[in-house]
């Protein structure tokens, strides 16, 4: 039987340990990371469609403005312009930005999750603490105790189901609104394709776009 104390804390633990504190904490460190990159390619994912969605609903908007009201001055054409260069400025400053910097270390991920499972406690933040920390590192007691508690952890929490943790479900609405705008905006510019098109001529080429057919125009056949 191995018995460690330190302050108030005792750990006792049988010497027939399934694993030893080094294959706990490879195990530990491996699973936060492998669920690291999941998080960061999910949220990678999810901010590109965030983005993407902005950007075509604003072209959307804008297009439609200009078929609804025919108004035939340049300024409101250029004005048009730059407000979907604007959004797209913004929305890459909102939504691709601070996934492109996501890097989650596997303390923040422990932290994220305990925060999302209260029955968890500050149990899986302390046992990656302990699996990160250096072997000469003494803040968190002797390498014996951190390995004891390691030990410890194991046998009352069990290997952690990481795949668990990860909710997509976020990500999953906002590939759906993507796909339910970028779906009826096709159906919109097949229904009315001749004045899709040339709304889109005059939106993205302002300063020699044609004009709108008078709705009133008489038109001559022989």
């Amino acid at each position: 039987m191995l018995c460690v104390t330190r302050g108030k804390a005792r750990v006792s633990l049988s010497s027939s340990a399934a694993k030893s504190a080094e294959e706990i904490r490879a195990e530990l460190l491996r699973g936060a990371d492998a669920l690291a990159g999941r998080v960061q390619r999910l949220a990678r994912l999810r901010g590109a469609a965030w983005w993407a969605f902005c950007v075509v609903a604003a072209l959307l908007a804008l297009v439609a403005v200009d078929v609804l009201l025919r108004r035939e001055e340049m300024g409101l054409r250029l004005l048009s312009l730059a407000v979907w260069v604007g959004a797209i400025v913004w929305a890459t400053w909102r939504f691709l930005q601070p996934v492109w910097k996501l890097s989650p270390t596997p303390l923040q991920l422990a932290r994220w999750i305990e925060r999302s499972r209260p029955d968890l406690g500050d149990r899986l933040s302390t046992a990656v603490q302990l699996a990160e920390a250096n072997s000469n590192d003494e803040r968190f007691g002797s390498l014996a105790f951190r390995e004891a508690v390691l030990r410890r952890w194991q046998a009352e929490s069990h290997k952690p189901d990481w795949a668990s943790y990860l909710d997509g479900t976020q990500a999953m609405r906002i590939f759906a609104l993507l796909a339910a705008l970028l779906l009826g905006g096709f159906a919109v510019a097949m229904l009315w394709l001749a004045e899709s098109r040339f709304a889109l001529q005059r939106f993205f080429v302002p300063l020699s776009a044609p004009a709108w057919p008078r709705r009133d125009q008489l038109e001559f056949v022989n």
